[in-house]
């Protein structure tokens, strides 16, 4: 009866980041976070209502910043050298609504990659797990 113990902390751990290697691997690896991000800011950039938190941004900082944070978020070998995201979105009176529409224009744009249902929502809720950082930032300190 030599059965590793199944409820030891290990096996727990290596799953969420199996996940997380997967979803990275799963968009293509470096190439496929360039090509999400590009057409992902693309939908951003056009649309009327989150285009104007763009609109005194360095764009080509912002790309190479989320190629960076999603390379990171969906597990990649890649580090975020980036502001925190509440220091990056303080004060610039982001609500839930911009939120929720900066994540539709994600959903759609994994979905359009030809991701599946579950992988494109599995990146959402990765990324999601960030939503109180850059929501709420209205006054002074965010």
């Amino acid at each position: 009866m030599s059965d590793p113990p199944t409820d030891a902390p290990g096996p727990q751990v290596l799953p969420a980041s199996n996940l997380q290697s997967s979803l990275y691997d799963q968009v293509g690896g470096s190439a496929g976070v360039d090509r999400l991000v590009g057409r992902f800011y693309e939908q951003i950039f056009a649309d009327p209502g989150l285009r104007p938190f763009f609109d005194e941004v360095d764009r080509d900082t912002l790309i190479r910043m989320q190629r960076e944070f999603f390379g990171a978020a969906l597990g990649g070998p890649v580090a975020y050298s980036g502001t925190s995201l509440h220091e990056a979105h303080a004060g610039r009176g982001i609500e839930p609504r911009h939120l929720a529409r900066f994540t539709e224009h994600l959903l759609t744009t994994l979905r359009e990659s030809g991701l599946s249902d579950d992988a494109a929502e599995g990146i959402v809720a990765r990324i999601a797990l960030h939503g109180d950082d850059i929501v709420g930032g209205g006054g002074e300190d965010g």
